[in-house]
Formats: structure tokens, C-alpha cells, sequence
């Protein structure tokens, strides 16, 4: 794995924290039959997620797991599916 590039230091911090730590930033990608499903819904959907969340144990898909779903950095404003492309950053894989 090359050394990932962030769009701002704040995020990068969001995204580094362990997934129990308050505030957290995560990419999660869908699995195939979830990807499926989506496009039916948005066929301009991308295979991946990106997640704040207010920390969770087993899984961001929980439903326990407080999360929203954005589009920018809260912090700079990045489009973050320009930015984060790369599986590289995928932290998580969300099943159906």
C-alpha cells in the first residue's frame, strides 16, 4: 500500500482513530449484491461510502451504529469520490 494522501489534516484524523473513538471517518465498500441493488436505485451510484460516525465495536453496518452517509469533507469540502478513489482507503466491505 502506498502512503495515503488526505484531503485535510482533520479528516485524517477522523479517519485514523480506532473505530470506538468518538467522532470517526470511515470508506466502506459494497459488496457485489449490495452495489446491485443500488444502482437500480442510482445508476450514477459508486461501489463506495463514505461514513461519520459516532464510534461503534463490531461493524459500521450495525444497527446500533450511529452513522451518516456524506459526499464532502466536513472540514475542507472535498468531493470526497474524487479524492478517495483508490481501494486503498476501503476500511470496511458492507454486505446486504
Amino acid at each position: 500500500m502506498n502512503k495515503q494522501e488526505f484531503c485535510c489534516e482533520r479528516l485524517e484524523g477522523a479517519y485514523t482513530v480506532p473505530n470506538t473513538f468518538g467522532i470517526n471517518f470511515r470508506i466502506v465498500k459494497f459488496s457485489e449484491t449490495l452495489y446491485n441493488k443500488l444502482k437500480v436505485i442510482d445508476s450514477l451510484m459508486i461501489n463506495k461510502g463514505y461514513v461519520m460516525t459516532s464510534g461503534y465495536i463490531n461493524s459500521i453496518n450495525d444497527t446500533q451504529t450511529m452513522s451518516l452517509f456524506i459526499n464532502n469533507c466536513p472540514f475542507c469540502g472535498q468531493k470526497l469520490s474524487v479524492f478517495y478513489k483508490s481501494d486503498d482507503y476501503v476500511q470496511e466491505i458492507i454486505e446486504v
